[in-house]
């Protein structure tokens, strides 16, 4: 999973090749340029934010808990609003956010069946503690609710109707269900299957259809 999202690294610790998820997102940015080309007629500059850089709090099995449910959460954010959109748009338009719905997807389900896995006495109760803590002590924010309250103000929330906000409501709630039964069906010998040492280099891990 490491090498999935960082890449791989050579013994001094310089990267070597990105990893398969870092390519993909990488794509999602000119796509989404030429996506606002489209709708607006005029170019646009993405502006660039800086990546914090790991703070360890000496519990690393909790520090990955941690991150991997705000992965988890920051790419089921992503796919229901892709998912949205489609609902939205058509042609070639609908053809580009059905591509990046899958890619989210993709992401989303390998986290969530790689933290299945790994924590397999995890519960809701500490799904809701660990999102809602604050991720480290030199942070003065929770992580995910300043990423959400960043989406918000870049989506214009505040601007939309009542209906566009109902109706995208609804797709992260159905989402979420059809999530809910998804994971009821990820066996630990499933998983063991999958993520276990001789299975984890070979397999291809399925997700959800959008």
């Amino acid at each position: 999973m490491a090498e999935d999202v960082g890449g791989a690294i050579d013994e001094n610790g310089k990267l070597i090749e990105p990893g398969l998820w870092e390519k993909e997102e990488r794509q999602h940015t000119p796509a989404l340029i030429k996506v606002y080309q489209q709708l607006t007629g005029e170019k646009i500059t993405p502006k660039l934010r800086t990546v914090r850089s790991y703070l360890p709090t000496g519990n690393p099995y909790e520090d990955l808990y941690r991150h991997g449910l705000h992965r988890i959460a920051t790419e089921f954010g992503a796919t229901c609003l892709y998912l949205w959109l489609m609902a939205h748009t058509t042609g070639s338009l609908q053809d580009i956010l059905e591509q990046l719905a899958i890619d989210e997807i993709n992401h989303m389900t390998k986290f969530w069946g790689f933290g299945v896995f790994l924590y397999p006495d995890t519960s809701a109760i500490k799904i809701s503690k660990t999102l809602i803590k604050t991720r480290h002590q030199d942070y003065k924010s929770n992580s995910l609710l300043r990423t959400l309250k960043r989406m918000m103000k870049t989506l214009k929330w505040d601007s939309w109707c009542f209906s566009n906000k109902i109706s995208l409501l609804f797709t992260f709630s159905s989402a979420i269900h059809h999530m809910w039964i998804w994971n009821n069906t990820l066996t630990p010998a499933y998983l063991s299957e999958l993520f276990g040492v001789e299975g984890i280099h070979n397999s291809q891990f399925p997700t959800v259809e959008p």
